[in-house]
């Protein structure tokens, strides 16, 4: 019983630290930017559900990227943009589509993953030129 509050007092100590520890902020935030530069990407459609647009669509597409417009290639893009939410009556020139992008560098050693939901004009193109 005493081993068994000991384990428990010394869990809740290691807890409380990490919480803590993982509660510190720096008070010199540093930021950095990254450009990169994709070629038009060769999109594939995947029509799920009832035929034309409907959730669950999904266009998967590559691209190779570049550190200066039409410099060597310094990596790629893989992703996916899935449509979850077509336009309503209420607001019919916004339909939501959840977006991964996987950018990779380095023989894809180093990678920088991304997703959101982003907003869509129902008769927009997915990439603009």
């Amino acid at each position: 019983m005493i081993v068994t509050r000991r384990m428990m007092a010394l869990a809740a100590l290691l807890a409380s630290t990490l919480m803590a520890a993982c509660g510190l902020r720096s008070t010199n935030p540093s930021s950095e930017t990254l450009t990169v530069y994709q070629d038009a990407p060769t999109l594939s459609l995947l029509d799920l559900g009832p035929p034309g647009r409907s959730p669950g669509d999904v266009h998967h597409f590559f691209a190779p990227l570049h550190s200066s417009p039409g410099g060597p290639v310094t990596g790629e893009v893989f992703g996916t943009k899935t449509l979850v939410k077509l336009a309503t009556d209420a607001n019919p020139n916004l339909e939501q589509r959840t977006t991964l992008l996987s950018f990779t560098f380095g023989d894809r050693q180093d990678q920088i993953i991304v997703l959101g939901v982003v907003d869509y004009t129902p008769t927009g193109a997915e990439f603009n030129p």
